[in-house]
């Protein structure tokens, strides 16, 4: 019988606090001292997933806390991240018309009750 190689412990927790920072698994392999390859076979062995199956969740959910939290600076008042999302998540352009499925939209302040209505708004 010969003795191969004793195996690298990965630390699964580390792991997944970097895949919710974004990071990819070359550089996970190379923060935690292992070969990608060795990061990417063990994942098989030891989770029963794919890395790249693996990962997909750590991602959404490190998207998603980013997301929330540009939300609440938004939502707080933070005119550069009104503007940045509504560029990102409304495809908002700089000079764009604010006209939309026949009615001109008038601005909101966000930090105002949303759920009151302008009377004001006209249709085209």
């Amino acid at each position: 019988m010969t003795a191969g190689r004793p195996k690298s412990k990965i630390d699964w927790e580390k792991v997944n606090e970097l895949l919710v920072a974004g990071c990819s698994g070359r550089e996970i392999a190379g923060f935690i001292g292992v070969s990608e390859y060795t990061l990417y076979d063990r994942c098989e062995s030891d989770n029963k997933l794919k890395f790249s199956q693996y990962s997909q969740g750590y991602y959404a959910k490190g998207d998603s806390l980013i997301r929330g939290k540009q939300y609440q600076l938004a939502m707080k008042g933070d005119k550069t991240m009104l503007v940045w999302l509504g560029k990102n998540r409304l495809k908002q352009r700089d000079g764009e018309d604010r006209i939309n499925n026949n009615f001109i939209f008038k601005e909101i302040d966000p930090t105002s009750d949303a759920t009151t209505r302008d009377s004001d708004s006209t249709s085209v």
